[in-house]
């Protein structure tokens, strides 16, 4: 009776907790801007196009529900599989394909989530869930939905209601996603006429939820973020566990959360301080944990048979979706997968059918996308991320003024026991521990995946910077061991004590990395509110009224052209004209475009200066018909010769406010 009774409060603990998980998942979103009614038509979307299908694809493998972790597990796998069904819908130009094949897949996770909850004794899941370990992740939680709300949410306000300017990568990254939900192969939007290859993954996660009538701003600033960080946050837990040990979990996870890196040229925490830049990334992170974990389980496996076949079946859809979600990332876990090729005689056969299909994908991504028009320029540019950082800086101007000859390598060696700090005792912790059969493939894995990431993330360059996100890959692997290093000392035993008073001291040693994550919440908050106190920002409510008539009133072919004048002096770089209209735009922005393109885009940006300016009908009848325009903007701020067309028969005004004019095209010269 007594077990009973222990039972039930013990599920009463883990339901208030489950209580406070949600709780602190939703009540960020509702005081930045999202409605109730928006919350749980993203949930029940969740739960019916990504939890169920993965959970068919699940049972579909042989795998059952052995606790609560194979729902996260089944979460990932069904977003891999949401992503690869909307692809495949938006090739054949069939929305309702899309919907037809992950309707099955979710058909076939409701009948096994049902077969499973008929046994009597899996109704009770929460009994197979260590309390232990609810009350570790319910406060993980809610320190990340914290960190996000101040960090991201506060940062980034939904568009129409107050004069807005944004970090430069969201407008570009609004315009892909639209330009994903209208098009196969997708258009950059910013150009048009060109195609863009640019993290199209995460795009299509979110272009898929649009066909629930939100907004790309709402997804991608609200809805996105606070979906794939718990997520995230979720499969690093599990990923520790599975590797590890539960203790090694939690460390994995504050190691993600609060550990900064010293590293001043993209300051902070090395993860969390991305999100003002590239949420996309975190869509990577997801993918990448879980094919860890699947390639894990896939090398312990003892004989090859029909299980063996299954997880390729997993392994390699989660290479292909990773690879159009972050390219630098998958080659960084094919390095991880040679190492325990060489290393590892027992499982070679094994390794050598990853290694064989994960540089086909690669290969096959580098030439799609890498290859393409749509991707910035690669190049080798050897430690440029290292010299653009201020701890090079100033220990190498230290040095230097002492005389010293070797004052460039010493810097460099300052500026990477910074980076590392702690991890790097890690390391050479696990290289000692690579003869240990019980951690060999994981050591082997994660080192390789580590050494790849370093090494890619200071050769390899784009836009003028190194390829930093070789080196997110790395430190999620450098992340993992670091957790089983500080897990090792909390091991009971004779040395206990001992054990506990080392991890004291390393966790001693890492607060400045703490503080530094604290810091850049600081930081982005100050920055926020230094761009709120700017006279003029890049999007008002006004225009933003008028891009959204754009996009509720015209056709997704119709091409407009817009011509403004940034608030950065010298900088021409604006995307909020493509991102809130989800229409193409004849040129807009040109900064951080690919080389190729750069003759067109000069001769475009001239063309347009010439429409706005000039007054002859005929020069500005020649513009519109030569490039095919069908709407013109016209900021009323700055000076323009628009007004004076209507009168001359070429454009008709369709749409004004007090900031605003948009003009329809409706007399084009003709050929």
């Amino acid at each position: 009776m007594r077990s009973f009774i222990k039972q039930d409060r013990k599920e009463m603990y883990c339901i208030n907790l489950l209580a406070i998980i949600v709780g602190s998942c939703i009540v960020p979103l509702l005081k930045t801007g999202v409605t109730l009614p928006v919350i749980v038509t993203f949930i029940a979307w969740l739960v019916f196009l990504n939890l169920l299908p993965g959970l068919g694809v699940w049972g579909l493998i042989g795998r059952t529900i052995g606790s609560g972790s194979a729902f996260v597990m089944a979460l990932a796998l069904g977003v891999t599989y949401n992503i690869i069904c909307y692809l495949v819908g938006l090739m054949a130009s069939a929305f309702w394909l899309y919907i037809v094949l992950v309707s099955l897949l979710a058909a076939a996770g409701m009948y096994f989530v049902f077969s499973y909850l008929r046994d009597a004794k899996n109704r009770h899941l929460f009994r197979k869930i260590p309390l232990a370990d609810f009350c570790v992740l319910a406060i993980l939680i809610l320190m990340t939905n914290t960190i996000l709300y101040y960090n991201y949410y506060l940062s980034t306000p939904l568009p129409g209601k107050v004069d807005i300017e944004y970090y430069l990568d969201i407008p570009w990254h609004l315009g892909n996603i639209a330009a994903l939900s209208l098009n196969w192969f997708p258009q950059d939007f910013r150009l048009a006429g060109y195609p863009f290859h640019y993290h199209f993954m995460a795009y299509a996660w979110m272009a898929a939820l649009k066909s629930c009538h939100f907004s790309s701003a709402m997804i991608l600033l609200r809805l996105y973020p606070a979906f794939f960080l718990n997520l995230l946050l979720l499969l690093v837990w599990y990923t520790g566990k599975v590797l590890f040990s539960r203790t090694a979990a939690v460390g994995a996870v504050i190691l993600f959360l609060m550990a900064g890196n010293f590293w001043s040229f993209k300051p902070y925490n090395l993860f969390l301080n991305n999100l003002m830049f590239s949420p996309t990334y975190l869509l990577a992170m997801v993918l990448m944990l879980y094919l860890i974990v699947e390639i894990y389980w896939y090398l312990t496996l003892v004989h090859i048979n029909k299980s063996h076949i299954r997880r390729i079946a997993v392994i390699i859809p989660l290479m292909a979706v990773l690879a159009g979600a972050k390219g630098p990332f998958l080659p960084v876990v094919i390095a991880g997968i040679l190492s325990l090729m060489i290393l590892i005689k027992r499982i070679r056969t094994k390794t050598a059918v990853l290694f064989g299909a994960g540089v086909l994908i690669f290969v096959l991504a580098y030439l799609v996308i890498y290859r393409s028009g749509g991707a910035a320029d690669l190049g080798i540019t050897t430690g440029q991320l290292i010299y653009n950082t201020a701890v090079y800086k100033d220990s190498y101007g230290w040095f230097h003024s002492k005389g010293l000859t070797y004052a460039g390598p010493l810097a460099v060696i300052i500026y990477l026991v910074a980076f590392l700090g702690i991890k790097w005792a890690a390391l050479v912790f696990c290289m000692a521990r690579l003869r240990d059969k019980n951690r060999q493939i994981q050591y082997t894995l994660l080192l390789g995946m580590a050494v790849a990431g370093m090494t890619l993330g200071y050769l390899l360059q784009a836009r003028d910077n190194s390829q930093y996100y070789f080196l997110f890959a790395g430190m999620i692997a450098i992340n993992l061991l670091t957790a089983d290093f500080l897990a090792e000392f909390y091991k009971p035993g004779p040395n206990r004590a001992r054990g506990l008073l080392i991890s004291f001291l390393i966790l001693a040693a890492m607060v400045p990395s703490f503080k530094d994550t604290y810091q850049m919440i600081g930081k982005n908050m100050h920055d926020t509110a230094q761009r709120q106190m700017l006279t003029t920002k890049a999007l008002t409510p006004e225009l933003y009224e008028g891009l959204v008539f754009l996009s509720k009133n015209t056709s997704p072919q119709d091409l407009v052209v817009g011509r403004r004048f940034s608030n950065t002096a010298g900088r021409r770089i604006w995307f909020y004209y493509s991102a809130f209209s989800e229409r193409r735009f004849l040129l807009e922005g040109w900064e951080f475009m690919p080389s190729n393109r750069t003759t067109e885009v000069e001769k475009r940006y001239q063309d347009i200066v010439r429409l706005y300016k000039t007054k002859s009908v005929i020069e500005a009848r020649d513009i519109l018909s030569r490039y095919h325009i069908d709407y013109m903007i016209a900021d009323k701020k700055y000076r323009s010769t628009c007004p004076h067309f209507p009168h001359q028969g070429i454009i008709t005004p369709i749409f004004t406010n007090e900031k605003v004019i948009i003009y329809k095209v409706h007399n084009r010269k003709t050929n």
